[in-house]
């Protein structure tokens, strides 16, 4: 009965489809076991796009990912210490727009051109980040 109740069907209703013949409860329950495999397909699908960035974000990523990197290395920083040209005309000298960037890439966690950002220490309200390297 705990499976019924988690499709909104109350202990009286489950109670009536205990007393139905055996056949039709055995319908019923491959019926739930159907709709719990399809409740969780659609939470997987929604995670699936909850985490997607926009085409442009992402075609962005793969070419500035690499360039921070070849930049800055390993090491940590702040978006306002982005001062080579080639980065710049990339993202524009808006630090707050290239921290969001940064922060949707973050939150996503997905490589791009074999490249991660990450979140680091935060400083008041200012945020440092580091690139990281994945694969070989």
């Amino acid at each position: 009965m705990v499976m019924v109740a988690a499709f909104g069907i109350n202990d009286q209703d489950a109670l009536k489809i205990s007393r139905c013949p055996a056949k039709l409860v055995g319908h019923l329950n491959e019926i739930m076991g159907i709709l719990t495999e399809m409740a969780g397909r659609i939470e997987r699908l929604e995670l699936l796009t909850a985490n997607r960035l926009p085409p442009e974000d992402h075609r962005l990523l793969e070419k500035l990912l690499p360039a921070l990197a070849g930049y800055f290395g390993s090491e940590l920083f702040f978006t306002w210490q982005i001062d080579d040209p080639a980065i710049l005309a990339m993202v524009g000298d808006d630090v707050v727009k290239t921290g969001s960037l940064l922060s949707r890439a973050a939150d996503v966690g997905t490589a791009f051109d074999g490249y991660v950002i990450v979140r680091d220490k935060k400083r008041g309200n200012v945020r440092q980040w580091r690139v990281s390297c994945v694969g070989g």
